[in-house]
């Protein structure tokens, strides 16, 4: 699946991040290997590079699990905006349905994130990603 990934500046931020190489993992057993799938797969794991990519020039930060965390949620946000292409004057966005996407894919990268937490026994960790959560409903 990643063969077919851009080898641009996204496609290295999503190739040396684990947390999005996980999502493609979870999405590709779900669809169970089917490799017409592979480019829709591929698509969401170049929205949270490019995402990554963005909150890194916002804030510092190495991983996208570095930024799952409720002190970077309105960061996150921010940036999740910007890449849907959100104009603060109209209050409208120029890609609604990259915006709705993006906040289901941010919630399941925390849940992801969340139950590698709970499999290590890092209740810290887990507890944040529930917090996490909980942010992203809130502010549908």
């Amino acid at each position: 699946m990643l063969s077919g990934l851009r080898s641009d500046d996204v496609g290295e931020v999503v190739r040396k991040d684990a947390l999005i190489l996980s999502l493609g993992k979870h999405l590709a057993k779900k669809f169970a290997g089917d490799r017409e799938q592979f480019n829709y797969i591929r698509g969401k794991m170049r929205f949270l590079g490019k995402l990554l990519e963005l909150c890194r020039k916002c804030n510092r930060g190495d991983s996208l699990s570095d930024f799952i965390h409720p002190t970077m949620f309105q960061t996150v946000m921010e940036v999740a905006q910007e890449c849907a292409g959100f104009n603060e004057s109209t209050g409208e966005f120029k890609v609604p349905s990259q915006a709705v996407r993006g906040g289901q894919l941010l919630r399941c990268v925390a849940e992801l994130k969340e139950a590698k937490a709970l499999q290590a026994g890092d209740t810290s960790m887990a507890e944040s990603c529930v917090q996490f959560i909980k942010l992203c409903q809130m502010v549908k």
